[in-house]
Formats: structure tokens, sequence, C-alpha cells
């Protein structure tokens, strides 16, 4: 029996065809139980034909300056130092606009050393009565096809979005579950990959591959609510600055690329071990990568010659499980699992009884399940890796000359 290997990669505009990831079925050396046997599906992308690059997207911090201020005494300071204006929310606004605490973003600063320049340049002209913190990051990796096209652009994305994978909890609140965002008819409109928990009677639509959407190529894809602490979105990038009065730049062809952006508030900024504006010439980029820019390829066993009905059951799953990560990825795939636990546990007692009564050995039905049958993108994350070893050695440069 063969698995399916083509995804097929939609956009939201009616008159944009759709395009085609095929895929490779790979045997995996590894000797890990849970992987014996096993065949990985492999995106059909060369990664060598593109250009990875991470920046700090933004960041912000709060201050709380020694006397009132307005915003327009703040930003030429800023201005001076980044080259462009910064926001500035004051917090605690008064008569004129006065404020003595304020939150500022610094968009795509060129480096975090310049943010430490910054607050204290701001200290030195208003004084601070509280020690500064650190209130989010964004952080992104951008890919560039070295031949800029829709298509290579597309085949990566594809790639990206079914391959993107987080140990968080994305289920439990229906507003962090995966799902894309895109323009239909003058209007933004949301749509999940999978299924709910309980969105159906059976509780088997999770199992259903056609119940699984593929992401369009032309929408944003979120993984976590947007106030999550961690939250991720993979997109393609063809526009930026957006203005005040709603209108965008288009990039160029060649400016055109791949990305995903990670965005992390609250108190996961401390297991960054991100406080104050000081601490960030201690951030290791390298760490953050390995715990939010992690991708996974799924894996399936097959059994050949089929001699019993449990045997073409056993490859018909497979197949289904192959089609659902097609459709929606390892997130997709994550939450088929989930379901068929549930349908599990719900089933249990009767077929403990059932083995009892026909004299089965119990301890095969109440064996744990094994750990998801998931393998590293090994390709992908060694190019994530570099280019966050590139950027930690540009950020370690620019400390060095403050």
């Amino acid at each position: 029996m063969n698995l399916p290997t083509n995804a097929i990669l939609p956009y939201a505009k009616p008159d944009q065809p759709s395009l085609t990831l095929t895929h490779s079925l790979y045997p995996l050396p590894s000797s890990q139980a849970r992987l014996r046997g096993r065949i990985a599906l492999v995106p059909d992308v060369d990664l060598n034909a593109y250009r990875f690059r991470a920046l700090v997207d933004w960041v912000e911090f709060k201050m709380q300056f020694g006397r009132g201020v307005q915003v327009q005494q703040v930003q030429p300071i800023l201005n001076k130092i980044f080259g462009r204006n910064c926001h500035i929310d004051g917090q605690d606004e008064g008569p004129g606009k006065v404020f003595t605490r304020c939150k500022i973003r610094v968009q795509e600063p060129k480096n975090l050393a310049l943010v430490a320049e910054a607050h204290l340049a701001l200290v030195a002209a208003f004084g601070e009565t509280a020690s500064s913190e650190i209130t989010g990051i964004e952080i992104s990796v951008d890919a560039y096809p070295n031949a800029p096209s829709v298509t290579a652009r597309a085949h990566l994305l594809g790639a990206i979005q079914r391959t993107i994978w987080t140990e968080r909890d994305i289920w439990t609140n229906s507003k962090s579950r995966p799902r894309m965002i895109y323009a239909k008819d003058g209007k933004s409109d949301v749509e999940k990959l999978s299924p709910a928990a309980g969105s159906d009677r059976t509780g088997k639509a999770s199992i259903d591959p056609t119940k699984h959407n593929s992401p369009k190529m032309d929408s944003t894809m979120y993984l976590g609510a947007q106030y999550d602490e961690i939250s991720i979105r993979i997109m393609e990038k063809v526009m930026d600055q957006q203005h005040p009065d709603g209108t965008r730049t288009d990039l160029t062809e060649d400016s055109r690329r791949v990305r995903i952006e990670v965005t992390v508030i609250g108190s996961a900024l401390h297991h960054l071990a991100l406080t104050d504006v000081a601490s960030l010439k201690d951030i290791t980029f390298t760490r953050l990568q390995k715990r939010f820019f992690q991708f996974k390829l799924p894996t399936f066993s097959l059994r050949e010659p089929i001699r019993k009905g449990v045997d073409f059951a056993h490859n018909h799953f497979a197949a289904m499980r192959a089609q659902t990560y097609l459709n929606a990825g390892v997130v997709g795939l994550m939450a088929m699992d989930a379901a068929r636990d549930r349908q599990r546990r719900k089933i249990r007692p009767r077929v403990k009884t059932l083995y009892g009564e026909m004299g089965l050995p119990k301890h095969v039905l109440l064996q744990e399940r094994q750990a998801p049958a998931l393998v590293s993108y090994e390709a992908l994350n060694r190019k994530f890796a570099l280019a966050f070893q590139q950027l930690s050695k540009r950020e370690g440069n620019a400390w060095k000359r403050v």
C-alpha cells in the first residue's frame, strides 16, 4: 500500500491556482523502539536554494521617568539613535498628555545594543525612579529564495506550515488553536485548521482527514492566541510598512520572503532571563531557537505483506494520518492523535471486559501510547540554527562597541 505524498497548497484568492508540494518517503535508521521500521514523509524542498536570516522584529520595554514628559520630548532622543520614531504609550497621562510611566516599542532595531543605548540616553535626559522592564520581544526568521518566484516561496511556506511543532498546549483555549486568517470579500476571515474536541457528536471529526484544512498560501497561519505568552505566525511577506491611512508598501520580487514570527510576552520572558533592558545583552538566541523554532516530520509504519484484516486496517489508518499531515501538518496530527486517545479511553473499559472474557492478556491493552511518532526535520532545523548563530554573532559584535 502506498501512502499519499502530495500536499495541495491552496490560495484564498479565487484567481490564484493551487500549487502542489510533493513529499518523499525515507526509511528511518533509528534504533529507538518507537521509530523502528518506520518511514518519514519529507517535503521535496531544496533548502540550500534559500537564504535564512534571523532578526529582532521588535522589542518593547517599560520605563518610569524621574519627571513628567511628553511624547514630543522623548521621540527626538529615540529618533536620533534609531533613525525613526518609536511607538510610545504613556501609561499615566495627565493634563497636556504628560506622563511619567510609558512603554516604548522599538521596531526592527539594528541591534539590541542600540536599545540599551537609548535607555541610557532617556535616563540621562529625564531620570529614572524604577528599573526598566522588558515587556515583549518578537523574533523573526526570513527565508529568501535564491531565485525569487511565487512557487519557490510557496513550496517552502507549505513545508514550514506543515512541519512547525510546539510542545505547548494550543488546544485548551479555543483562541490558541492552529488557524489561518486571510482576506475575503474585503474582510478578514478566520478558519481553524483542525476540528475542536467535541465539535461533533461522535467525537471522530479530528480522525477524519477531510475535516482538517490546508493553510492558504496568502493567509497568516497562527499557533497561539494574540495575547498568549508565546504566539507563532507564519506567512509569505509580500507587503511592508503599514501606514496610518491603511496603505502599505508592496515589496519587490527579490524582497518577498517566507517569514515566521515568534512573540514572547509575560512570564515567558523570565524563562529567557529577560528582565530589564540591560538583560538584553545576555539573551541566548540559540536557546530561543531550540524552544520556539523547531520543526518535525511525521513517521509511519506499514505492514507488508497484508495477511489479516488488522493489517489492512493498520495501513489504512496510516494513510489517513499521512493525509491529515498533508492537509494540516504535524499540528493536525496532534489533534488527530488526541482524538484517537480520547476514543481509546472511552472504549477501554468495555474492551477490557471483553479481553477478560476471551482470556486475552490485559497488559497489552493497558499499555500507554508511546511518544508521538515524530522525528526532527534536521535539515530545516540546521538552517534555522545557523541563522540564529549569525544573529548571535551580529549582536555580540554590536555589544562590544558599547
